[in-house]
């Protein structure tokens, strides 16, 4: 174990390291607002991970900008 995440098989057979692709092209998704959102309910670090509060008032879910 050197710190590094394992390479996973895709669905292709091809050898596949976590995090090469972005959250954009998975998705399939060209909404800023809407990555946004999920890439800040998914970040790794908790303590930098959109509470759910914070949540609530995003933009994506109230519709209003914020800045």
């Amino acid at each position: 174990l050197n710190g590094n995440p394992r390479p996973v098989i895709n669905s292709k057979g091809k050898r596949r390291r976590p995090g090469t692709k972005t959250l954009q092209g998975v998705l399939k998704c060209q909404d800023e607002v809407f990555l946004d959102f999920i890439s800040r309910c998914l970040h790794w670090d908790p303590e930098k991970r959109m509470k759910p509060d914070e949540g609530l008032m995003h933009e994506w879910i109230t519709d209003v900008k914020l800045n």
